[in-house]
């Protein structure tokens, strides 16, 4: 019981912020009138964060350096900003338009 890991309180305060901003994102692409593009790009976007989140948490649970943090807190922002581009493109080329 003693060997329990607990998360650092600067992660889990970026982890907030992080989670903040990916709620506020998923509210705001939900009011965009694109046929639901965005808050499917959203969806994907929380995803691949929710992952990335836990292998960073995982891995670095004792000391995170200045890049996790800001990774932690804007990486969402990044992440969604390429699905962005990148999701109806690879949708296009497949066919699910």
């Amino acid at each position: 019981m003693a060997d329990r890991k607990v998360l650092d309180a600067s992660y889990r305060r970026s982890l907030i912020c992080g989670v903040c901003v990916a709620i506020f994102t998923f509210l705001l692409a939900g009011l965009v009138a694109d046929t639901g593009t965005s808050v499917t790009v959203v969806t994907y976007t929380t995803i691949i964060y929710l992952i990335s989140m836990c292998f960073i948490g995982f891995r670095r649970t004792n000391k995170l350096t200045k890049a996790d943090h800001y990774f932690v807190r804007w990486g969402f922002i990044l992440i969604y900003l390429l699905g962005m581009l990148f999701f109806p493109f690879v949708w296009h080329i497949r066919g699910v338009d």
